[in-house]
């Protein structure tokens, strides 16, 4: 009778809940599939999904690290090399200064105050580039980042873009040259200091691993200018 009809009802919950349960896995896992085809596409890079900041310690000293795919190559060694400071990347790709610009404040409110904040924009905005600015557009959008980043921290420093080798690259070093040249001056008048990351890129290619990216063994190197103007 009615016990009869209420178990066979639960038994069919039961069962719906069950590949409700085993639908939702294989959608994940679909989901998961497509996400790695995504970040392959773009070269590894999180390209903006994640600004969330991994291992904030209020009780060290807080060094942000913000910028493209260079700067998460030399960040862990910047890390490795000062323990005593909280030395940090969001888990993405900050790209461009257009995008860094739209951002930068929700990474910096993950922690009270920074001690220093290391910044870099360049490759992304070259022409060609989907994110691609004018110079006139790259320098309003720097200013606009200090002036935010100075309300969370006690110093900001900025970093030129390193040196890239043909043919990976739609631009050349006369391009990075030109943007770095709009950058410090950008930094000179703003009473920003500037880390030059393209002359200690200069002249060490063979650490390239595709032209525009370097290898761990060049990121280690780019690694020791940052820990050398921390000023920590």
């Amino acid at each position: 009778g009615r016990v009869g009809v209420i178990v066979n009802t639960t038994e069919r919950i039961r069962r719906l809940i069950k590949e409700a349960d085993e639908l939702l896995k294989q959608l994940g896992a679909a989901a998961c599939v497509l996400l790695a085809l995504s970040l392959t596409a773009c070269g590894g890079d999180r390209d903006g999904q994640d600004l969330t900041l991994r291992g904030v310690d209020q009780t060290k000293p807080g060094v942000l690290i913000f910028g493209d795919s260079i700067s998460m190559g030399y960040t862990p060694f910047v890390a490795q090399a000062r323990p005593d400071l909280n030395v940090l990347h969001t888990e993405a790709n900050n790209m461009g200064s257009g995008n860094g610009l739209r951002v930068v404040e929700a990474v910096l409110s993950q922690r009270a105050r920074w001690s220093v904040v290391v910044f870099n924009h360049g490759h992304w905005d070259q022409p060609g580039n989907e994110q691609a600015t004018s110079l006139a557009e790259y320098a309003s959008n720097l200013t606009a980042e200090v002036e935010i980043m100075r309300r969370y921290a006690d110093r900001v420093v900025f970093v030129t873009s390193t040196e890239v080798s043909a043919p990976f690259v739609s631009f050349t070093n006369q391009n990075v040259s030109e943007r770095n040249a709009a950058a410090v001056q950008v930094m000179n008048e703003l009473g920003i200091q500037v880390i030059d990351l393209y002359a200690v890129s200069a002249g060490m290619p063979g650490l390239h691993n595709d032209g525009i990216h370097w290898t761990d063994a060049g990121s280690a190197v780019l690694s020791q200018a940052i820990v050398n103007h921390l000023g920590l």
